[in-house]
């Protein structure tokens, strides 16, 4: 199987366990206003777009809701 899955978002890295970025991102129901990298992405001047979104519905879809958020989340499998 490969290391990588094509999305409707995009082309994502297969996570294997939910990191702090993307934990944030599960709980700001993944919108970019807040996010610590929206300025980032905004000022940046390639066509390069976060992927994080992308993450967490793999992450989800893959592993489930992550343990510390439990059903709380904005996003449900």
């Amino acid at each position: 199987m490969s290391r990588y899955f094509n999305r409707d978002l995009g082309r994502t890295f297969a996570q294997r366990k939910w990191t702090i970025t993307a934990i944030e991102c599960y709980k700001r129901g993944c919108v970019c206003d807040g996010c610590v990298y929206q300025d980032f992405f905004d000022k940046s001047s390639s066509d390069q777009k976060c992927q994080v979104k992308a993450s967490v519905v793999e992450l989800v879809r893959t592993i489930g809701l992550p343990e510390d958020v439990g059903s709380k989340g904005a996003i449900n499998a």
